[in-house]
């Protein structure tokens, strides 16, 4: 037995919308993602079919998207990257809920998958319309998770179902959230009425200041699931669908343990097991534990003997974390 250490740089960003500084997006995603065309899958789609798309479904982020898509359209398949339509699937892990306070509820999550999986770029950013989204980057413009200043929260969970179908990943769909919503209620009822096609089988689970919450599970495939009485998931939908995946990642061992404190776990429960993961081998590692608390408007991230917290005031900064692991540790995870 000897023990391995991954080290990774971890970053936290501001920047305004990008309607107001296109420029500094393409910074943003240059140091972090690739646009290009092998990230998608067929039917490949071109500009005028992107849009209309974003338009029937997502609205509110075409304009957003119209600042970025110039500095891409040089690349064969810009618009159907940038729009996230078809990407290629991740399977990831992740422990999500909602942790009852008497000074406000929040939201607690880890997030679960390989060390080179996840930028681990945090971002807050300025909204062309007035107010801000915090939270954790990916896709470029999207969002595995993060809050907004009229209070709301979200986090996504893989859904335990290794089916796809054409549609736009759930990390763009938080993102239109976060921009577009400001309670749960509003979420859910802009959820039903987008009929969005969903690329994956994904779980939200939604916070929002008045303590209103819910877990939604979504799929390409079927229609969407609203559970207004779980305070937390992990990476089924009701019940596990695919065995082998379910006992690697040990999803009901996990929702059992967030079900029996039913709300009054802290951060520091989710840096110790059952929720905590060190497979990062496996691509089943905790890359970060995340606190949103919408009522402070404050983001606490956390790792094993380190602690930060950030706000809509917090300045730029970048530091290194060094994740380990005892090997060797098992079989891959399936998919």
């Amino acid at each position: 037995m000897y023990v391995q250490r991954f080290t990774k740089e971890v970053s936290f960003e501001r920047l305004p919308s990008p309607q107001r500084s296109p420029g500094a997006w393409q910074a943003h995603i240059s140091r972090h993602w690739s646009l290009r065309t092998n990230r998608s899958e067929p039917p490949f789609l071109g500009t005028a079919e992107v849009r209309a798309l974003l338009g029937r479904h997502m609205p509110e982020l075409l304009p957003d998207f119209d600042a970025l898509l110039p500095l891409y359209d040089d690349q064969p398949g810009a618009a159907q990257g940038l729009a996230l339509y078809n990407q290629r699937p991740f399977w990831s892990g992740c422990s999500v809920q909602v942790a009852r306070r008497s000074e406000g509820s929040t939201l607690l999550r880890n997030y679960d998958l390989g060390v080179d999986d996840c930028p681990c770029a945090f971002r807050f950013e300025e909204l062309a319309g007035g107010g801000w989204i915090l939270g954790s980057a990916e896709g470029g413009w999207g969002y595995l998770d993060g809050m907004n200043d009229r209070g709301l929260a979200v986090a996504l969970t893989f859904g335990g179902r290794f089916v796809t179908g054409p549609g736009f990943t759930v990390i763009l769909v938080i993102r239109w959230l976060l921009q577009a919503c400001a309670s749960v209620d509003e979420a859910l009822l802009r959820l039903a009425e987008a009929a969005i096609p969903h690329r994956m089988a994904q779980n939200l689970v939604l916070l929002d200041r008045s303590g209103a919450h819910a877990v939604v599970y979504l799929s390409p495939d079927r229609e969407m699931v609203v559970e207004r009485g779980l305070v937390g998931c992990t990476n089924h939908q009701g019940r596990v669908e695919v065995p082998q995946h379910g006992a690697f990642t040990r999803t009901e061992e996990r929702l059992a343990y967030l079900q029996a404190h039913d709300g009054a776990l802290t951060l520091a429960n989710f840096l110790r097991p059952p929720l905590y993961q060190q497979r990062y081998l496996e691509h089943f590692g905790t890359l970060y534990s995340a606190e949103y608390d919408p009522a402070a408007g404050r983001l606490r991230l956390a790792w094993p003997g380190r602690e930060l917290a950030f706000t809509p005031e917090s300045e730029p900064t970048r530091f290194s974390v060094t994740y380990t692991q005892a090997a060797p540790a098992g079989p891959a995870m399936p998919g």
